[in-house]
């Protein structure tokens, strides 16, 4: 029940607040929205055509991965980076640190949405794991994103937010990923897209 609601909630805590902070961001969002949907509801069919918002999503999930550490079991004696591994012990999985890691991610700690563009090199699968990895992949995966991705956009096209306390925002590690002192924002309802009198 923690996965199914949770991870989600906090994907798209960290996708706001990073949309909010950086308004040319917003503005493509916004307009991706406008194009593929226009003023009706965005639904489960426009979701492949919001790929902007699918990079956004994607780069909060790396940037600030709800999941933060995976935690696996030992099927065998193994090695592991020049340590041994005996079978049953446990081995954590850093994701935060490996979706900053300079090698796998040029300019790591810079939000870059592009950086998931159709057109860029993919990354080797086991290096953005928001959603883990191999036979314990997160069975919510194709869910989740489609929900993040039809909600960013719906709020995207017709609020602009702004942090209520522009100043830095330290990431708590708890059962997940989350924003100390939770993330106030100003909302206030984007003009130009509603109808007048509306």
């Amino acid at each position: 029940m923690l996965a199914g609601h949770e991870t989600t909630t906090l994907a798209l805590t960290w996708a706001l607040f990073l949309v909010a902070s950086h308004p040319p961001t917003a503005e493509r969002l916004r307009a991706e929205a406008v194009e593929v949907a226009g003023e009706r509801p965005i639904g489960p069919k426009d979701v492949a055509q919001l790929r902007f918002t699918r990079q956004v999503i994607s780069e909060a999930m790396r940037l600030s991965p709800p999941a933060f550490i995976l935690t696996r079991i030992a099927r065998q004696d193994t090695e592991l980076a020049g340590h041994r591994v005996r079978v049953g012990q446990r081995v954590n999985v850093p994701v935060y640190a490996m979706h900053r890691s300079p090698e796998r991610f040029p300019d790591p700690h810079a939000f870059d949405p592009d950086r998931f563009a159709e057109n860029r090199p993919h990354q080797d699968r086991y290096s953005f794991l928001p959603f883990g990895a191999g036979p314990r992949i997160c069975l919510g995966a194709s869910f989740a994103m489609a929900e993040s991705v039809t909600v960013l956009a719906t709020l995207a096209r017709a609020f602009d937010l702004v942090p209520a306390a522009p100043k830095r925002v330290w990431p708590v590690a708890r059962l997940s990923l989350r924003p100390r002192n939770g993330m106030p924002m100003r909302v206030a309802v984007h003009k130009p897209f509603w109808r007048q009198g509306s």
